[in-house]
C-alpha cells in the first residue's frame, strides 16, 4: 500500500512538472487564445443581439396582439379554446419559446468562451512569471584562464 501511495506522488509530481513546463514554454499561445476566445464571444454577442432582439419584438407583438384581442395572458391561453384565434396563439407560444431557448443557447455560449478565454489569462500570466523567475543555465561564458596564453 506504502508503494502505491509513493507512486501515485510521483505521477502526481511528473504531471505538475509537465504542466509548469509547459506554462513556461507556451506562455504567449495561452495569452493569445484566450484573447482570441473573448473576442469571438464579444464579436458573436455584437452580431448576434441585433437579428435576436428583432425576432424577440415580433414574437413579443404577436404575444401582445393575442393578448389584447382575447383579454387573456398567452401563457395561461389553451390554444385549443380559441378557435377563431387559434393560429395566432400558436404561432406567438411557438415564436417564443423558439426565441427564449435562442438566447438561452447563445447566453450558455458565449459565456463558456468567454469564461474560458478569461480563465486562460492567469494560466499565461503564470506561465511568464514562471519563465521570468527561472534560472537560466551558463551558456559557456567562463572566465578561466586560455591553455594557448
Amino acid at each position: 500500500m506504502k508503494h502505491l501511495i509513493i507512486k501515485i506522488f510521483r505521477e502526481l509530481e511528473n504531471v505538475c512538472e509537465s504542466l509548469i513546463s509547459s506554462l513556461e514554454s507556451n506562455f504567449y499561445q495561452i495569452f493569445r487564445g484566450g484573447i482570441f476566445l473573448i473576442g469571438i464571444s464579444l464579436v458573436g454577442l455584437s452580431q448576434t443581439i441585433p437579428a435576436l432582439l428583432d425576432h424577440e419584438q415580433k414574437a413579443m407583438e404577436l404575444k401582445y396582439e393575442f393578448e389584447e384581442i382575447s383579454n387573456t395572458r398567452l401563457n395561461d391561453a389553451k390554444c385549443e379554446n380559441f378557435k377563431d384565434l387559434h393560429k395566432e396563439c400558436s404561432l406567438a407560444k411557438y415564436k417564443i419559446e423558439v426565441v427564449s431557448s435562442t438566447v438561452d443557447i447563445l447566453n450558455t455560449l458565449v459565456s463558456i468562451l468567454f469564461l474560458v478565454g478569461l480563465s486562460m489569462l492567469p494560466f499565461s500570466v503564470l506561465g511568464y512569471v514562471i519563465k521570468a523567475t527561472s534560472k537560466k543555465p551558463q551558456t559557456g561564458n567562463t572566465t578561466g584562464t586560455s591553455s594557448n596564453a
